[in-house]
């Protein structure tokens, strides 16, 4: 998701360059999962999912920290799914995969908050999850620990994550996200 396919080797990279590839990760994975927020106008009344959205998002961002992109796609909002289709979210984001690994994912807070979900018209009620979180490179003796929020939206009765409006943004203009694009929090 961040560091193109054979750029990042952790037993030939610099200590600079290793720090900087866990802490663009630990941006990349808020942004893959809706870091930002719009403000909005509609509120739509619809069923509210039965399960738990801060056991929903926590998945979802452990899925995304794994590169498992094709386990997270189904749960994408629907609005942002017919953008950036299965293939194209999947292999997109396997070319800046995340180094290192998730040791552990912490809740911060949970609180509902309207939002406007990139693709989709109108304010609709979420769940903003904060997380603090932990990647880290164990060959290389390097983490890094980041606080991100992420949204949970009611879709048809079931809980969906969004992608931040910047990087729905690049997926609507048929581009796949870059290094660059994710570091500068897309």
């Amino acid at each position: 998701m961040l560091i193109a396919a054979g750029e990042y080797d952790g037993t030939t990279a610099s200590p600079s360059k290793q720090q900087w590839a866990l802490g663009v990760a630990a941006v990349a994975i808020a942004a893959g999962v809706g870091a930002a927020v719009w403000a909005g106008g509609r509120h739509d009344a619809t069923k509210q999912p039965t399960g738990d959205p801060v056991v929903f998002l926590r998945g979802i961002v452990s899925r995304i920290a794994d590169n498992d992109y094709d386990g997270a796609w189904p749960s994408l909002h629907p609005a942002q799914q017919r953008v950036a289709t299965r293939t194209v979210y999947v292999n997109c984001e396997a070319m800046t995969p995340i180094p290192g690994h998730l040791d552990w994912i912490r809740l911060v807070r949970a609180k509902d908050e309207q939002i406007n979900v990139p693709g989709d018209r109108g304010a609709v009620p979420s769940k903003a999850v904060t997380f603090r979180l932990k990647l880290s490179e164990p060959l290389l003796d390097e983490s890094v620990i980041v606080t991100q929020t992420v949204h949970a939206v009611a879709v048809e009765g079931e809980w969906r994550w969004i992608l931040s409006p910047r990087r729905f943004g690049i997926y609507r203009s048929r581009a796949c996200p870059t290094a660059e694009s994710s570091q500068a929090g897309a």
